[in-house]
């Protein structure tokens, strides 16, 4: 069993959230953590360029696909003051875990988590739908699956044995999910939006 899940905890950035399976255990080393540290750096300095230009309006909106246990979301909020944030993902287990996790962070006032499966075949119309009623989005994230197919029987077996493999399997070419939101994007995300 990975050592987040036997200590029940993990630390992602700045923060301590809670760990448990089958929910994705963030890993520092990924291209998305930084990917993360730059969304962060944009935020700040927007948050900050309006609040300069004495601009008036809410919060800077995010939205996490696959939120997992919440680590790429409550990092932007813990970061960002002004920034509140939609937090969906299509596992109870991983929900549940982000609530938490905001809860423990004090940042459930601006984190609304949400089980949804954005994937669902013949429900795309009701995911756009779903999610756009709860938008539009200033900034959309995510860490989504990207494992190929053929690579899902050499991951450690660790990872296999404990880990949501929906969390970690992208299909043939490990694009399955990141078509999808890329597809939401264009009907979430405002015209100035980043992605």
């Amino acid at each position: 069993m990975p050592v987040q899940y036997v200590i029940g905890q993990w630390d992602f950035m700045d923060l301590t959230l809670k760990m448990r399976p089958p929910v994705l255990i963030p890993r520092p080393e990924t291209e998305e953590v930084e990917m993360s540290v730059c969304m962060l750096n944009v935020l700040a300095n927007r948050a900050h360029r309006k609040v300069a230009a004495g601009e008036q309006g809410g919060p800077y909106r995010v939205l996490d696909i696959g939120c997992g246990s919440g680590a790429i979301s409550l990092a932007i909020l813990s970061a960002s003051p002004l920034a509140s944030c939609v937090a969906v993902d299509k596992s109870a287990d991983a929900v549940a875990l982000a609530r938490e996790n905001a809860e423990d962070l004090s940042l459930q006032d601006r984190c609304s988590v949400v089980q949804l499966d954005i994937t669902a075949v013949g429900r795309a119309a009701h995911a756009t739908e779903a999610v756009g009623a709860l938008g539009p989005f200033d900034v959309l994230v995510s860490n989504p699956p990207y494992v190929f197919t053929g690579d899902m029987a050499a991951l450690q077996p660790e990872i296999r044995s404990f880990e949501d493999p929906a969390a970690l399997h992208g299909g043939e070419d490990g694009m399955d999910l990141i078509k999808v939101v890329l597809t939401l994007a264009a009907e979430v995300v405002k015209d100035n939006g980043s992605v």
